[in-house]
């Protein structure tokens, strides 16, 4: 029997068998504590050879069943009492013996349930009912999404997958349950890496510090992490709005506030954005910047892209109204609001995606200053607004700069990430124009050679356009130097994605910081910029043109599937491929059809209908603090060398315990001078790294530890137990699971301090 908190199911196994072989069990009833929670003929069997050794009979060899049920949000018991009843098929009724040893679980009642729960998911599709409601006003559908991002944020409600590393985690207190949808593992960055680093910086004495002491026994400069960032209290988190709610609110609302902003704020600035570019409704412009704003893309990799987008799309919205005001001081603020847009901009530090946006970004100003050129002033607002803009800009990446400096050039000198070669381009999947097809199934599936992040994609609509753009173009119907500019970026977009280009060039234009499999944001956004320019009411092309289309795009479709790998391809549902595939030839009519309207709504009904069940809403923890038995007996100023659960070393710093090994930038470099004061072994630990310890007898006449890097970010110290002097970490206990207690007792430097049910303290001395 398995209890599982976070998913809120409890998993049953046993066996069940009839003496009389025609009669057949045809259901199982499972009870908690009184209350059936599983009734049905179906589960899942398993094959029990130990019941068939103990009771003599062969035919019971498939008698084994195994039933994951969910517990109702409102259960709760301390020991429940779990009885499984067999139901055979003459109508007589067994229940089933518990082994002697079964102890049951002790569960506690979801933190929302009833009219709560019900009265979140009614806000939260309030936007999308102002959407479809024909005699609402954009006011309305601002006011509804307002009221959504609020609830989130005063219900504490998170989308973070914080309860995977809090599942029988032993040596911290606190609780962040699922209340709807699955903590997502593939978000390992989030819930591993920024996540637990914002609340080791709320948790470290003084708060939010540059250098967070608690991480490694140097120290790490908070200010390179990249993405929203964590905490600081520096001036530059001024452009990381992300993080200001850890500076104004409770830990709960203040993790809401972190994980929601990036969505809201990159809808809000998209909607503006399109409406002031393109001619086109306030609803359609809505639900394209929903589409990308919750995209699949955007879901799978924690709503970092969207942050991005709403930097970029923020910026160039300031600058176009800087660019056309009168008044000095909507001139001031435009600045402003443009050079705190640049600043976050760069402060993601993530140039995959920055530089690839940049560019598509850089060439939309180009385009819409050509296209309204005639309606650009140069005067005494466009200086304030470019004046506030370098001021602020400056000043915020200055500051950054001053107090980040070193840390940056010693991620810069190491193996990984900082000398990484360039990347030239031309490695993309053969299959790639249908990756968006795939992510109703891919996303929650994990097939064969993807993961759920890289499975997130948006449905590019690239042939339709193309044809409509060329249509348009043949016919003298002119697209603008905004529609061309788009389309120019796609071009050079492909070339790079496809053929590739040369080395010098990519050195040169930053294109080497571009890998090809991220370019998703930046096409994501041409392709909805591109899509609104084109929307118009002149006459579509005739049906011929839009039945090429149609055919070309499902010989693509053909053709891309065929390119697929076989593991991949097997594990993809029939039904799936045929229903996406249906959808993207609808589209493709549509669109080429002048129907922009009926393909705008599938496409966003598509695209939140895939992406939006990807994400949970988890109740954020009220506080995380150290389990009483360990804290007893690590006094301020303790460092934990951590050599059990991986996740340890993460959440000590969480509760404001220092600890020797985490995730860190930049590599630890007081350990590693300890350890390899030669640099012998620079290639292996000089790399943003996760460092494990772990302990493993080595052989006598070799050095008591050794250093490996299984993987890119990881760096494994594999220590003897009975030899490695522990100071040499800087770390004053270290905490070990229970199986590891007869080798560290080996060790002259070690005592045994203390012990819970699922770890061992021991002090040096």
């Amino acid at each position: 029997m398995d209890w599982d908190p976070v998913q809120r199911t409890l998993a049953v196994v046993g066996w069940a068998g009839t003496a009389q072989p025609q009669a057949f069990i045809t259901s199982l009833r499972v009870l908690l504590d009184g209350q059936s929670i599983y009734h049905g003929p179906r589960w899942q069997h398993e094959e029990r050879d130990d019941v068939v050794r103990a009771t003599g009979r062969p035919d019971w060899r498939g008698s084994g069943y195994r039933i994951i049920a969910p517990v109702p949000a409102s259960l709760a018991c301390s020991d429940c009492t779990v009885r499984v009843i067999a139901r055979t098929g003459d109508g007589h009724a067994i229940e089933l013996a518990a082994g002697p040893s079964l102890k049951g679980p002790s569960i506690a009642p979801a933190a929302l349930r009833g009219w709560h729960a019900w009265l979140l998911l009614a806000l939260l599709a309030l936007p999308l009912v102002t959407l479809a409601c024909r005699r609402c006003s954009p006011l309305a559908l601002a006011g509804a999404t307002a009221v959504a991002f609020v609830a989130l944020v005063a219900s504490g409600t998170t989308g973070s997958s914080l309860p995977l590393l809090l599942q029988g985690a032993a040596v911290v207190q606190g609780d962040a349950p699922v209340w709807l949808g699955q903590a997502r593992p593939i978000r390992s960055d989030e819930w591993e890496v920024i996540t637990p680093m914002a609340l080791a910086q709320q948790a470290h004495e003084p708060r939010f510090p540059v250098v967070n002491h608690n991480l490694g026994a140097g120290g790490q400069n908070m200010l390179v992490i990249g993405m929203t960032g964590v905490p600081v209290a520096h001036v530059s988190a001024l452009a990381r709005p992300a993080t200001w709610g850890f500076f104004m609110l409770p830990l709960p609302q203040a993790l809401a506030w972190y994980g929601w902003l990036p969505f809201f704020a990159c809808f809000a600035a998209l909607w503006w954005l399109i409406g002031r570019i393109a001619s086109i409704g306030w609803r359609p412009a809505a639900a394209l910047a929903a589409a990308l704003s919750w995209s699949a893309y955007a879901m799978a990799f924690s709503g970092w892209p969207a942050y991005l987008l709403f930097f970029g799309v923020a910026g160039l919205s300031c600058a176009m109204h800087a660019l056309r005001t009168e008044r000095m001081w909507a001139g001031a603020l435009s600045g402003a609001g443009l050079g705190l847009a640049v600043a976050g901009y760069v402060l993601v530090l993530y140039p995959a995606w920055q530089v690839s946006l940049g560019y598509l970004l850089a060439a939309v100003a180009v385009g819409w200053a050509w296209q309204a050129r005639g309606t650009l002033r140069r005067g005494g607002a466009q200086a304030l607004a470019l004046l506030m803009a370098v001021l602020i800009a400056v000043g915020l990446l200055g500051a950054w700069w001053h107090d980040a400096a070193a840390t940056v050039h010693a991620i810069e000198a190491t193996v990984y990430p900082g000398q990484r070669a360039a990347n030239v381009g031309g490695d993309i999947d053969p299959w790639y124009l249908i990756k968006g097809l795939l992510s109703v199934s891919t996303m929650y599936q994990t097939p064969p050679l993807m993961d759920a992040s890289d499975a997130g994609s948006n449905l590019w609509l690239f042939i339709p356009l193309a044809v409509l753009l060329a249509w348009r173009l043949i016919t003298r119907r002119a697209v603008g130097a905004l529609g061309l500019a788009v389309a120019l970026y796609l071009l050079a977009a492909f070339i790079y994605m496809v053929f590739g280009i040369p080395e010098p060039l990519a050195r040169a234009s930053l294109w080497g910081r571009v890998l090809t499999y991220r370019m998703d944001l930046a096409l994501g956004l041409a392709q909805v910029l591109l899509l609104a320019i084109l929307w118009e009411r002149a006459a579509p092309p005739p049906r011929p043109v839009a039945a090429a289309a149609l055919m070309l795009a499902l010989v693509a479709a053909l053709w891309s599937w065929r390119q697929l790998p076989v593991p991949l391809a097997g594990a993809l549902s029939p039904a799936a491929v045929a229903l996406s595939t249906l959808v993207w030839a609808l589209l493709a009519w549509w669109l080429t059809r002048g129907e922009f309207a009926r393909a705008t709504a599938l496409f966003t009904v598509w695209t939140l209908a895939i992406a939006l069940p990807f994400q949970p809403l988890v109740g954020a923890p009220q506080a995380l603090t150290l389990a009483p038995a360990l804290a007893a007996h690590l006094p301020p100023g303790s460092r934990v060398a951590v050599l059990g659960d991986r996740r340890w070393s993460l959440l000590l710093p969480a509760t404001g315990t220092a600890v020797v090994n985490a995730v860190h930038y930049a590599p630890p470099a007081m350990l590693w001078r300890r350890l390899d004061p030669d640099d012998r072994q620079q290639a292996v630990h000089n790399r943003y790294q996760r460092l494990l310890l772990r302990l493993q007898t080595l052989t006598p006449d070799a050095p008591p530890y050794e250093m490996t890097s299984p993987r890119l970010d990881e760096v494994v110290l594999t220590l003897d137990p009975a030899r490695f002097d522990f100071r040499l970490l800087q770390a004053s206990h270290v905490l070990a699971a229970p199986q590891d207690t007869p080798a560290l007792q080996a060790n002259p430097a070690l005592r045994e301090e203390t012990r819970g049910a699922q770890w061992v303290l021991w002090a040096l001395h």
